[in-house]
C-alpha cells in the first residue's frame, strides 16, 4: 500500500502540473495587450480574421509559447539526466554553470560578433537590432559545452581541487551562516532598487531627454559600482580570514594604513590595502568620467541635448564617488567579522530611506533635476559618517595585537 500510495501521489502531481502547463499555455495565447476576444484569438490562430491579429497570434504568441515549452522541457530533461547520472539531486545546468555560460556566449555574440556596437561602430541601441540569431545560438551552445568540459576536467583531476559531484550537498552550519550574511545583503540590494525606482519616477517628470540621459548615465555609472563592489568583496575576505585566525592586530593595522593611503597622509605599505586602492580607483574613475564623459556618452547617443544633461548629472555625481568608498569597504570589513545586521540597517536607513524622504519632502520645495541628484552625495556622506563612527567603535572590542 505504501508503494502504491506514493505512485498514485506522483501520478496526481504530474497530472496537476500537466494541467497547469496547458492552462498557462492557453492564457499565454488568449491574453495580451491587443484587446482581442477569445473568438478573435482562435480565428487568428488558424489564419482567418484581421491580418494584424493573425500576425500577433502566428508570429508572436504561438512562437513564444512553443519556445517557452520546448526550452522548459529541455531544461527539465537535462536536469533529470544530470541528477540521475551524477547521483546528486542538486545537480542541474544552473548549479554546474551551463546556463550562465550559455548566457555569456549569447551576450558576447550580440555585443561583439553579430552587428552590435563593437562590430559596426553604431550606438548601443543597435545591439539586438543587428544581432544574428544563428550566431547567438551557436556561441551560446559553444560556451555551454565548454562549461561542461571544464566540469568534466575538474571531476577527473587528481589534484586538491578535484570536484566530486556526488558530494555536493547542503551543509546545515554553512547554510545558516550564508543565510545570516546573505539575507541582510540581499535586503540591502532590494532597498537600493526600490529607492532608485522612486528617484527614476521623479526624474521622468522632466521629459524624455532627461530620462534618456539618466538611463545612459546608469550604464556608465555601473562601471564604478562593479569596481567598488570588487573592493568590498576583497576586504570582506581579507578581514574574515584574519578575524578567524584571531589576527586582530593585523586587521587594525591594515585599516589604519588604508585610511592613510585614502587621504594621502601615509606611504603605501602593502598591496593588500583595500580602502586606499578603492579610493584611488574611485578618484581615477571620477576623473575619467569628468574628462572623457562626453565621449563615453556618445557610445549611447548622439543627441546633443541628452549628452549635455548627462554631463551635468555626471558633474554632480562623479566627484562624490570617493565618499561611497567608506560605506562599501567598511560594510565589507564588518561583514568579515560576522556583523551584518547593523551595517545593513545603516545602509538602508542612511542611503535608501533618507533618499526616499528627500524626494518626497525636499524635492517639492525646489523641483529641479539638481535637487533630486543631490540626494545621492548627501545620503552617501551621512551614511559614510555613520560607518566611520560605528567601525571605530567596533574596533575597540578587538585587542591591539594578534592573539
Amino acid at each position: 500500500m505504501g508503494a502504491d500510495g506514493a505512485r498514485k501521489r506522483k501520478i496526481a502531481v504530474i497530472a496537476a502540473l500537466a494541467a497547469a502547463v496547458v492552462l498557462l499555455a492557453l492564457l499565454e495565447l488568449l491574453v495580451g495587450s491587443s484587446g482581442m476576444s477569445v473568438r478573435q484569438c482562435v480565428s487568428a490562430l488558424f489564419g482567418s480574421g484581421d491580418s494584424a491579429a493573425v500576425r500577433i497570434m502566428q508570429h508572436i504568441r504561438l512562437p513564444r509559447l512553443l519556445a517557452a515549452v520546448i526550452a522548459g522541457a529541455g531544461l527539465s530533461v537535462s536536469g533529470l539526466i544530470m541528477q540521475t547520472v551524477l547521483g546528486n539531486p542538486m545537480a542541474s545546468p544552473a548549479t554546474l554553470g551551463v546556463s550562465n555560460a550559455a548566457v555569456f556566449g549569447a551576450n558576447l555574440s550580440i555585443i561583439a560578433l553579430s552587428g552590435g556596437f563593437l562590430s559596426t561602430g553604431n550606438n548601443l541601441t543597435s545591439y539586438t537590432a543587428g544581432a544574428d540569431p544563428f550566431a547567438t545560438s551557436a556561441l551560446a551552445f559553444v560556451f555551454a559545452a565548454g562549461s561542461v568540459l571544464v566540469v568534466l576536467a575538474l571531476c577527473r583531476s587528481k589534484d586538491i581541487f578535484r570536484l566530486e559531484l556526488k558530494q555536493v550537498r547542503f551543509h546545515r552550519d554553512a547554510l545558516e551562516l550564508l543565510l545570516k550574511i546573505g539575507l541582510p545583503a540581499g535586503l540591502q540590494s532590494v532597498m537600493y532598487s526600490a529607492s532608485n525606482i522612486i528617484i527614476q519616477t521623479s526624474l521622468n517628470s522632466f521629459g524624455t531627454n532627461t530620462m534618456a540621459a539618466w538611463t545612459a548615465y546608469g550604464k556608465i555609472d555601473s562601471f564604478f559600482w562593479m569596481v567598488i563592489s570588487a573592493f568590498g568583496i576583497s576586504i570582506t575576505t581579507f578581514v574574515g580570514q584574519n578575524y578567524g585566525a584571531r589576527k586582530f592586530g593585523r586587521m587594525r593595522k591594515s585599516v589604519r594604513v588604508c585610511l592613510g593611503m585614502a587621504f594621502g597622509t601615509a606611504i603605501v605599505l602593502s598591496l593588500r590595502i583595500c580602502i586606499g586602492m578603492a579610493m584611488g580607483a574611485s578618484v581615477v574613475i571620477s576623473a575619467v568620467f569628468m574628462i572623457f564623459g562626453k565621449y563615453v556618452y556618445q557610445m549611447f547617443t548622439t543627441d546633443a541635448t541628452v549628452i549635455e544633461i548627462g554631463m551635468h548629472m555626471m558633474t554632480l555625481m562623479a566627484p562624490a564617488y570617493a565618499v561611497y568608498v567608506f560605506i562599501e569597504v567598511y560594510s565589507g570589513a564588518l561583514r568579515g567579522t560576522g556583523d551584518v545586521l547593523v551595517p545593513m540597517l545603516m545602509t538602508c536607513g542612511g542611503v535608501c530611506v533618507l533618499r526616499v524622504l528627500w524626494v518626497w519632502f525636499i524635492v517639492p520645495l525646489k523641483p529641479v533635476i539638481d535637487t533630486i541628484l543631490y540626494s545621492y552625495p548627501i545620503s552617501w556622506t551621512l551614511t559614510a559618517l555613520l560607518f566611520i563612527f560605528y567601525y571605530r567603535k567596533k574596533c575597540q572590542q578587538f585587542p591591539d595585537s594578534d592573539e
